[in-house]
């Protein structure tokens, strides 16, 4: 007996969404399938998300170090300047040495320093900076690397006249200070950048993932409905309704198959009803010949008589 694959039309499109073998099995597969690479997605997308705001963090702060640090500066080759101490020297060269590795890593997007202690740096990842914000850092690094040069110097070098780098040194920290503000206002803004971005990824994911768990409701109540429809045809047969048959069920499929030899089932029991009603008609015609055969023997006994 040959079913029709009737149905809505979302039915019927659920029905072209795979091969033309789908069935439980598969369907089972494809649903854990979707469900496990939309998990894998969502994760991708939160790890992402965490570690390019954690690195935006860190390349704002460590920017806006870099202005405290231009400062700090000054007031330790100040004080060094008048009292000459060793440990106010190591302080200056502690400041140089972070500045100097920080502005390296903010041009080309390395490792930075969190920490002044030098034993301890803790070093983390910078974001890679836009182009404006890299002729800033540049104009930064023209200004600071002379200056470095000499600032290393002090300690090495007794003719170094330090009242001429203390006038060199003022205006070069505000010129710094000024380059750095700058490029924090850059950094500031790739930052807010990434979290539009941030944004749009996580408005598509919760898009695809509505589509996802729409597509998948949508099969599983397919599903149900081929499992109602089978449900109840085989009740109807049961309860002895054998000429009832279970339509709109997909043959290409596990339940359509089985209601495919449900039907067949019911028609064998339908033709054997068939054959065990001809044959009991039969039969009884065969009796009641018998009988009448019997019935005209015994009349002509009589008759005889």
């Amino acid at each position: 007996m040959v079913m029709a694959s009737k149905g809505p039309v979302w039915s019927r499109w659920l029905q072209s969404m795979g091969p033309r073998h789908t069935g439980l099995k598969q369907t089972l597969i494809l649903i854990n399938t979707v469900f496990s690479l939309v998990i894998v997605a969502v994760l991708v997308v939160v790890y992402w998300m965490t570690q390019t705001m954690a690195q935006d963090s860190d390349t704002i702060n460590l920017t806006g170090r870099q202005r405290m640090l231009s400062q700090k500066m000054v007031k330790e080759f100040l004080l060094y300047s008048g009292d000459r101490q060793p440990a106010g020297l190591a302080a200056l060269q502690v400041s140089v040495q972070v500045f100097d590795e920080t502005l390296t890593a903010l041009l080309t997007g390395g490792m930075a320093p969190r920490t002044l202690d030098r034993n301890r740096p803790d070093p983390v990842q910078m974001s890679r900076p836009t182009a404006a914000t890299e002729v800033q850092l540049q104009r930064a690094q023209a200004i600071w690397k002379p200056l470095m040069a000499r600032l290393q110097r002090l300690g090495q070098d007794d003719s170094i006249d330090l009242t001429a780098l203390r006038q060199e040194l003022l205006p070069a920290s505000d010129q710094l200070l000024q380059a750095m503000h700058q490029a924090s206002a850059g950094m500031t803004q790739v930052a807010s950048d990434h979290v539009a971005r941030i944004v749009q990824a996580v408005v598509v994911s919760g898009v695809i993932a509505l589509l996802v768990t729409g597509f998948v409701l949508l099969r599983i109540r397919a599903i149900n409905q081929q499992l109602d429809r089978f449900h109840h045809g085989m009740g109807a047969i049961a309860g002895g309704q054998l000429t009832h048959r279970i339509t709109e069920m997909d043959r290409t499929t596990e339940l359509g198959r089985l209601a495919y030899h449900a039907n067949q089932l019911a028609d064998s029991f339908v033709n054997i009803s068939r054959h065990v009603m001809m044959e009991a008609r039969s039969l009884g015609a065969s009796v009641q010949e018998i009988i009448d055969a019997k019935n005209h023997l015994a009349q002509d006994s009589h008759d005889n008589q």
